[in-house]
């Protein structure tokens, strides 16, 4: 069945894995705007990753809240209209419109509940609601969009091999994969099957899920390789997108 719901895909991984040739692949196969993450980092954050030292929650909040005032931004376009999302996500024989493609680190469980927060509209309702005695929604609501994560699976060897390579072209210093490992929190499914311990408009999440898409078989050593995304790897992401979003209740 199609759902009305826009979607958001977040294509995801540590430094070098392939996030930005993923992610702008499928956003030219659905269709859909397509935004790199690393292009709303402030000068101070893309100063401290250029040097190789790591970023701190509080260097990264910022940065994700401007990631997903564009998630928002396109859900909001999505849904009044202004975007021809339907159309082509269903072309693609994906059953939800898809509002937007954005390539973002979200190494932290953390990281991706915040971008998985439901927009300012029905959070404000909600919370109104709720203030009104009416209870706030009930755990299950479909709330404003779906956020699916492509997970760009590498091993910490290929990723460095990665970030050397691209070092001329790119102000993230190959130093900087180890520390990203560290962080790593891998997405599983556990993570999107969490239901609030109550109604709170604060503690729900927009719905999403996930899917790894395993970097390791593509041996070529750089990140913007053509055979990360040919036919083949991208008819499996379509399809493997359309499963999960067909799986959601």
């Amino acid at each position: 069945m199609r759902s009305s719901s826009p979607v958001v895909v977040v294509v995801m991984g540590v430094t070098a894995c392939g996030k930005t040739t993923t992610g702008s692949a499928l956003a030219a196969a659905l269709g859909v705007e397509f935004r790199d993450a690393d292009d709303l980092h402030p000068v101070a954050n893309k100063q401290k990753m250029s040097s190789g030292i790591p970023l701190t929650d509080e260097d990264r909040y910022p940065w994700l809240a401007a990631v997903r005032d564009v998630m928002w931004t396109w859900v909001t376009n999505t849904k009044s209209g202004r975007s021809s999302s339907s159309a082509t996500s269903a072309a693609c024989g994906i059953s939800s419109p898809v509002a937007g493609v954005v390539a973002c680190s979200a190494l932290k469980v953390a990281y991706r509940r915040f971008l998985r927060l439901p927009c300012p509209p029905l959070a404000d309702s909600l919370e109104r609601e709720e203030n009104a005695g009416g209870g706030g929604a009930s755990p299950t609501t479909t709330l404003t969009h779906r956020v699916m994560f492509v997970y760009c699976r590498i091993s910490p060897e290929l990723a460095l091999q990665r970030a050397i390579a691209r070092q001329a072209a790119h102000f993230v210093s190959p130093t900087i994969v180890s520390s990203q490992f560290a962080a790593l929190e891998e997405p599983s499914e556990d993570e999107f099957n969490e239901v609030p311990s109550s109604a709170s408009s604060a503690e729900l999440l927009c719905k999403g899920g996930v899917i790894t898409f395993d970097q390791n078989t593509i041996v070529d050593s750089s990140a913007t390789s053509t055979a990360l995304v040919d036919d083949d790897r991208m008819k499996m992401l379509l399809a493997s997108l359309n499963e999960l979003l067909l799986s959601l209740p």
